[in-house]
């Protein structure tokens, strides 16, 4: 209401303003169109969202741009952060504010897993838990270096210095 609306012989629909939908937009998009969100005096973002549970948590993907804001976001349901791409290109995985090129915010808990890697077949072979516990080899590490094999030492003095004064 209130808004001019054009529709033009090419079948573009140009909104001057706000538009409210109480519903759903579904959109067709030919391969060789582009959607725009467009503000060109401030940054712009565009958001989507939706119940797949039918409640009232709901999954959000964002994406802002402009004035140094460009941004990713993507949200689950009870809107906890999944992954963050900041416009500096820093990453954040569960947290929306990464200060350095790739942060991972763990379980929550000191025994949880903040981050793994696995081999092809899906096994782990390094861990790094919440309490700062780094496991190689071992999905459960006691310590904050545990190693589950053999060390080899490749250096030419071949040594492990033990307490605070070696």
């Amino acid at each position: 209401t209130g808004h001019a609306n054009f529709i033009t012989t090419t079948n573009d629909l140009l909104i001057s303003g706000d538009l409210e939908v109480a519903g759903s937009i579904s959109a067709e998009i030919a391969s060789a169109s582009k959607y725009f969100v467009t503000n060109p005096t401030a940054s712009a973002s565009i958001e989507f969202s939706g119940n797949g549970s039918g409640g009232a948590n709901q999954s959000r993907f964002s994406l802002g741009v402009g004035n140094g804001t460009e941004r990713l976001d993507i949200f689950n349901n009870n809107s906890s952060p999944i992954v963050t791409i900041a416009s500096d290109g820093s990453v954040g995985i569960g947290l929306t504010n990464p200060v350095d090129r790739l942060v991972v915010r763990g379980a929550g808990t000191t025994t949880g897993v903040g981050f793994k890697t696995q081999d092809s077949t899906g096994a782990a072979k390094f861990v790094i838990l919440d309490n700062g516990n780094v496991g190689i080899g071992t999905t459960v590490p006691a310590q904050k270096l545990d190693v589950a094999g053999d060390i080899a030492l490749t250096t030419t003095s071949q040594r492990i210095l033990m307490g605070g004064g070696h």
